[in-house]
């Protein structure tokens, strides 16, 4: 039902929360890229509750108050005052890629060291994440260039999950770094059919407030050209092609980023992948059926060593149910 609704979940004021409760360390943060990109723009000079009303995260309730959207506590608010007004509200980072140990790093919305908001996920995690990325020398007169389309793709790619998540839903924002592959995930399924909006042109954003806070500081794209800029820019810097998934029950969205080269199939995964073709067949399976063929149990494992590498080779396919986000997506061999 909140799906369906035109409102954006994060447009209407929350009588119950006060403009005063939001982190004024992030929204200072905010205001000082915004000036950066708007030099001479007349919001500068507002006051802050002015100013969070014009981006959308604030708005007056029906007695004529001003209090913050939902967008405005998701990006600006602190993790305690969040999780009461959205109790399944958990942001998630993990660094997984050494066997010896659980996990190398970790950063949570929970922590209580940090506030735990949207806004200041984004930037934590994407300067975490990007050491995975490739860095050729490059230079334009004499000055370094850090940023490739790969890095662009990732930005694109986090900002992507966090304005699509449903924060109602349960499970949170996952981002994990592993050896071979980033992967993020978020609550909720893709609204849009994947495969036209990997064509680019189609944008419909579960939190439409959030994505324009964002894109105020040049965060994330609103002409449904995301897609494309993630897909692109990670090809382009010669990466493997990316892949995204749905699942159901809960609902739930997870793009995956591979670190490895494009290319023909590595030997360390020819075997698994025979393995699954023959398994295939002729027919049309669920994860759940071919992971039954080859008898395995462990998801992460079917997904890593056998299914994406053969997405990624264009030896499988994902066929699309003419119900768009359908919960029947089966795979097939590619003719």
């Amino acid at each position: 039902m909140r799906d369906a609704a035109e409102e954006s979940q994060g447009a209407k004021a929350l009588p119950n929360v006060r403009i005063d409760e939001l982190n004024r360390e992030t929204i200072r943060s905010y205001r000082m890229r915004y000036e950066n990109r708007h030099e001479g723009h007349p919001w500068n000079d507002l006051p802050s509750s002015e100013f969070l009303r014009c981006i959308g995260a604030a708005a007056e309730t029906d007695d004529g108050t001003l209090h913050p959207t939902g967008a405005g506590l998701l990006m600006f608010g602190n993790d305690w005052r969040i999780h009461e007004e959205f109790p399944e509200y958990f942001l998630d980072y993990r660094q997984q890629i050494s066997p010896a140990t659980r996990w190398q790093d970790r950063v949570v919305s929970q922590g209580g060291d940090w506030s735990g908001n949207v806004y200041d996920f984004y930037y934590r995690i994407y300067n975490l994440m990007k050491q995975t990325l490739r860095l050729p020398f490059k230079l334009e007169e004499i000055t370094r260039v850090d940023d490739t389309p790969a890095h662009r793709a990732l930005r694109e790619a986090l900002a992507n999950c966090l304005t699509n998540a449903n924060y109602h839903e349960r499970r949170g924002v996952v981002c994990i770094w592993e050896e071979g592959a980033i992967t993020i995930a978020n609550p909720g399924d893709f609204r849009v059919d994947i495969e036209r909006a990997k064509r680019g042109g189609e944008s419909d954003p579960r939190n439409k407030n959030m994505m324009q806070i964002f894109s105020y500081i040049d965060v994330g794209e609103r002409a449904g050209s995301g897609l494309p800029k993630i897909f692109g820019g990670w090809r382009e810097c010669g990466y493997a092609d990316p892949s995204y998934e749905e699942q159901f029950g809960p609902d739930r969205t997870i793009l995956t980023l591979p670190l490895m080269p494009a290319g023909p199939i590595t030997t360390q995964v020819t075997t698994q992948v025979e393995a699954l073709l023959s398994a295939m067949g002729n027919g049309t399976y669920s994860t759940v059926e071919l992971m039954g063929e080859l008898g395995l149990s462990s998801r992460k494992n079917f997904m890593e060593n056998y299914l994406n590498p053969a997405l990624a080779a264009d030896l499988v396919e994902r066929t699309i149910p003419n119900k768009p986000n359908s919960r029947l997506q089966r795979y097939r061999r590619k003719a």
